[in-house]
């Protein structure tokens, strides 16, 4: 009888972990839980001049401890499992809206600092600090000589 490689013994071994390790056996299960945290998020009591209030202080750290996950990378991997990714993706997404959502106050540099964590960039970024400027190419007319002038890059 044919042994199995030694990769396939490997994946099959792997999902056999994930299976036993499986905190929700099913997206629906998963989503309960989700929304679960999302209707009674944890708060923050914030005192300002106009009083004391309770805000609500969603993360995606803090909804994966609630769902029982040991780190975000894993609940970041629940995102791969047959079935679940939809669910993870849109729970990432409401997390991130809050923080979107927060980008009005004055005080939003945390919020600011969680978006870029999460893919976003500022418009005043540069991605590639290598890049070359473009070309310029200026053309102006001198009145006196009746002469154009052009100014180019020098190599």
């Amino acid at each position: 009888m044919p042994q199995p490689s030694d990769q396939t013994k490997t994946s099959i071994e792997e999902d056999c972990k994930l299976r036993a390790h499986a905190l929700f056996q099913t997206p629906e299960l998963l989503q309960e839980a989700i929304d679960k945290y999302i209707k009674s998020p944890p708060t923050k009591t914030i005192t300002t001049d106009s009083g004391t209030y309770e805000r609500p202080y969603l993360t995606i750290s803090g909804l994966a401890y609630q769902l029982g996950f040991e780190s975000r990378q894993s609940f970041y991997d629940y995102e791969n499992r047959v079935g679940f990714s939809y669910t993870i993706k849109r729970a990432r997404l409401f997390i991130e809206d809050y923080y979107e959502s927060n980008l009005t106050n004055q005080s939003c540099t945390g919020s600011i600092f969680a978006l870029k964590n999460m893919g976003w960039k500022s418009e005043a970024q540069d991605d590639d600090p290598n890049r070359a400027a473009p070309d310029l190419n200026i053309t102006f007319a001198v009145a006196d000589a009746k002469q154009e002038v052009v100014v180019t890059k020098g190599e």
